[in-house]
């Protein structure tokens, strides 16, 4: 394989180590949260709530990833929203170091070294 085959195979393989952990899990204060793409939907939806005055003193109930159940207040689903968006912006930074490692490679040992 060329020098340039072997980096967009590793990028892609990146990529798609990049989309696993995004759609894992993350925790937010002591639980984990599922982080599939409809989770990061309903957490979007539950920020939403979160954030509209009228609902300040509601609570929701939250199935975690383990299957148990935790309340969240408006102010929690705010914190569980941003610990979402710290988890996806920490995966595509790790993403964009390793694809300029790759791009970097003059040799397809050191593409192949760059590993997730």
């Amino acid at each position: 394989r060329t020098l340039t085959e072997a980096k967009a195979l590793q990028v892609a393989a990146m990529r798609d180590a990049r989309d696993a952990q995004i759609n894992g899990t993350f925790t937010w204060d002591g639980s984990t949260f599922d982080a599939d793409q409809v989770s990061q939907t309903r957490l979007l939806g539950l920020r939403v709530e979160a954030s509209d005055p009228a609902n300040a003193l509601k609570t929701w109930g939250w199935r975690l990833a383990d299957n148990s159940w935790r309340s969240l207040s408006a102010t929690d689903a705010l914190g569980v929203w941003a610990a979402l968006t710290a988890h996806i912006e920490a995966a595509f930074g790790a993403f964009a170091a390793r694809e300029a490692a790759i791009n970097a490679a003059t040799t397809a040992a050191e593409v192949d070294g760059v590993t997730w």
